[in-house]
């Protein structure tokens, strides 16, 4: 899903993750930014970073809802 994320952002061209291997702790991610007009091009570490924030954002979201609709469906079976 964080892949999913960071692909939704514009200043992405591509993003991509390895498992090197299935013991391991690690992913490597790669991440290939858009040329701007000016000919730079955002990091792909502030891209990682917001990626995160944004997924972050999202799963809040998911929970507030579920935790929203789980009190409402108790609610109405208590009555």
């Amino acid at each position: 899903s964080l892949r999913y994320v960071i692909m939704k952002n514009p200043d992405v061209d591509f993003c991509g993750y390895t498992i090197p291997h299935p013991s391991e702790s690690k992913i490597n991610f790669r991440i290939q930014s858009k040329i701007n007009n000016d000919s730079t091009s955002t990091p792909a570490i502030d891209i990682f970073r917001q990626g995160l924030v944004d997924l972050k954002q999202m799963c809040s979201i998911v929970l507030e809802k579920y935790e929203e609709t789980t009190k409402t469906f108790k609610d109405t079976e208590t009555n």
